[in-house]
């Protein structure tokens, strides 16, 4: 008995060593002892069976579990737990510290996934759905195990709603302006109908510069300022008292903005025909941000191109009006500034009219180089009245600028213009067409330069005529000619032409004309004699004649004339021929009168008293006569 004694007392020994993590007042003094009745067991053996070899009476025991771990259970999703498993198993007679404890089995790895690193079990809910799962937990210290089954459960989770389509950063560019952004498909509800979504806007963080609502899942946001800003809406989306929330930022940019009409054109009512109207349309249009020198503007359209032509050039609207009737058309002008543009309308209106005379055709300006001078235009066609009879068109001169350097008439639609003096000078004058009541003015400019003036004819040359044959005469040509502004010493006598060279050769020498009678031809001829000085000219034309002379002398001696001196008619006597062309000189060589004898008579009533010589055609003596 003793024997048995001792051994329960090195039972408690080993016992309480065991458990020496347990306070011994609290095992002992509060008789809370634990006995491994394992020990007690292998002791009792050894009493009842007693064995030669003692090393038996001492067993290593396997692990036991020392603190059961719960039931666990999710109720959330996402969700994981921990379990501290440090202090759930005890070695009976090995350090605790030597203990590993792994996961032997986890029988649902759909709904739970279970991992144990460093004596720590993480228990990971993978689904929302109701499921459980038993977990084997098994803890090895020197070579001998024991299992711990946890049970795992988890509840259905009514998921909140999620986003399925993030909406895009919104910039605004242009002012004023709204963006709208259907929400219908951007949230989604895992376990309920996306239809019970509610979506309402939680918050704006830049209210001066953005307003937004949601109605009827369509999110508007406008733009209040044209200011460069930014702003998070945070839109929530609420399911079955769940929800989500979603950013969007919002941005713009600076306002590059259209033009804006300054001056709105009025109607333009025309009430002339033909008529064209000009609009200046440099401040019609204003453009705040950038330079109206910049603004492009256009006709966009009209309404009535059959009555109206319009057209805009350099900023300038230009009207003419085509018919003669009551019209209206609408015109459309765009001013484009920076890619933007604005139309504006503006209303044309016509009515009938009694249409003013116009200028059919403008008369250019004269201009005089020299002097003197006039010049003739003809205003015949100058005026049009588009609705009454040109013919019934009256033209005046109604001022003359400069009436000092020139005359100016008009008759008959014929204007006369003559230089006065040789001034370099500038006159305005105005022409006015009347017709039915109304007028229309044209203004012709006339303009003269100081004129090198050509030389002109003072005396000319009479014509010559040659009864004699051979004969010759000379003319002198010295005072023949005169320039007006130069020295006439300088002035050049040339022979430009002789249109008979047969019958006669002339010459000019020291500025005397020679001509000689080349044969006894009746023939004509025609000298222009041209005067130069300081490289102008001036023709003068000499005309010359000759008459067949006759040899015989006892004709001549018969021939007479009477009454001689005479003083109304003279006869003559002898001449066989009654009607025969004569020609009377001076004493200068001269011819005065010429013609043919009326029955052998001559007219010379008409002369002035003096001595006459008669030429006879055909004859080559000159007859002496005296009128008184």
């Amino acid at each position: 008995m003793k024997k048995i004694y001792f051994l329960l007392v090195i039972l408690l020994f080993i016992n309480l060593t065991v458990n020496s993590k347990t306070n011994f007042k609290e095992n002992f003094i509060g008789k809370k002892l634990y006995i491994n009745w394992l020990v007690v067991n292998d002791l009792l053996n050894y009493i009842t069976e007693p064995s030669t070899n003692t090393d038996e009476i001492l067993t290593d025991q396997p692990p036991v579990i020392a603190n059961q771990v719960d039931d666990i259970l999710f109720t959330d999703f996402p969700a994981n737990k921990v379990v501290d498993l440090s202090n759930t198993f005890d070695d009976p007679d090995n350090d605790n510290a030597d203990i590993i404890i792994t996961l032997e089995e986890n029988y649902n790895t759909i709904d739970f996934e279970a991992i144990i690193e460093n004596k720590e079990l993480t228990v990971e809910r993978l689904t929302m759905r109701e499921a459980e799962t038993t977990l084997i937990i098994r803890a090895t210290s020197n070579g001998k195990t024991v299992d711990m089954t946890v049970n795992v459960n988890s509840e259905k989770v009514d998921q909140p709603p999620v986003i399925v389509n993030q909406v895009d950063d919104i910039i605004i560019t242009d002012y004023p302006a709204s963006e709208t952004i259907d929400l219908y498909d951007v949230f989604n509800d895992p376990d309920d109908e996306n239809e019970n979504i509610i979506i309402s806007l939680e918050s704006n963080s830049n209210e001066n510069d953005f307003s937004a609502n949601i109605e009827n899942k369509i999110l508007t946001v406008t733009r209040l300022t044209e200011l460069e800003a930014e702003a998070i809406l945070v839109v929530r989306a609420v399911s079955n008292d769940k929800f989500v929330d979603m950013n969007i930022n919002v941005g713009t940019q600076a306002i590059d903005q259209p033009p804006v009409i300054a001056n709105q054109i009025d109607d333009i009512t025309i009430t002339n025909f033909p008529a064209d109207t000009v609009i200046y349309l440099y401040d019609a249009f204003d453009d705040p941000d950038n330079d109206n020198n910049e603004i492009v503007i256009t006709l966009e359209s009209n309404s009535n191109t059959t009555d109206f032509n319009i057209e805009i050039e350099n900023k300038e609207l230009y009207i003419s009006r085509l018919e003669n009737i009551e019209a209206q058309a609408e015109l459309v002008i765009r001013a484009t500034s920076n890619g933007k543009y604005i139309d504006m309308t503006v209303n044309v209106n016509s009515y009938i009219y009694d249409a003013y005379p116009v200028i059919a055709n403008q008369v250019d300006d004269i201009l005089f180089t020299n002097f003197p001078a006039d010049t003739t235009v003809d205003l015949q066609y100058t005026f049009d009245d588009p609705d009454n009879n040109n013919d019934n068109i009256i033209i005046s001169l109604i001022y003359n600028s400069d009436a000092t350097d020139f005359n100016a008439e008009i008759a008959n639609k014929e204007l006369t213009i003559t230089r006065l003096t040789n001034n370099q000078a500038n006159g305005e004058l105005i022409i006015r067409a009347t017709s039915n009541g109304k007028t229309v003015d044209m203004t012709v400019y006339v303009n003269s330069l100081d004129a090198d003036l050509p030389p002109v004819i003072a005396n000319q040359v009479d014509d010559i005529l040659f009864t004699n044959f051979p004969a010759d005469t000379t003319v002198d040509l010295q005072n023949t000619f005169n320039d007006p502004d130069n020295n006439n010493d300088d002035i050049i006598i040339t022979m430009e032409s002789n249109s008979n060279t047969t019958d006669f050769n002339a010459e000019i020498t020291n500025k005397e004309l020679t001509i000689t009678r080349l044969t006894n031809n009746q023939a004509d001829g025609e000298l222009i004699i041209r005067a130069t000085s300081n490289g102008k000219t001036v023709d003068m034309t000499v005309y010359v004649n000759s008459n067949y002379v006759f040899t015989n002398n006892v004709v001549k001696e018969k021939i007479m004339l009477y009454p001689n001196p005479a003083s109304t008619f003279i006869f003559i006597k002898n001449y066989e021929t009654k009607n025969v062309n004569y020609f009377i000189y001076n004493d200068l060589g001269q011819i005065i009168k010429k013609g043919i004898t009326n029955n052998s008579m001559i007219n010379v009533n008409d002369l002035t008293n003096g001595i006459y010589f008669i030429k006879f055609e055909n004859l080559d003596k000159n007859f002496k006569f005296v009128k008184k």
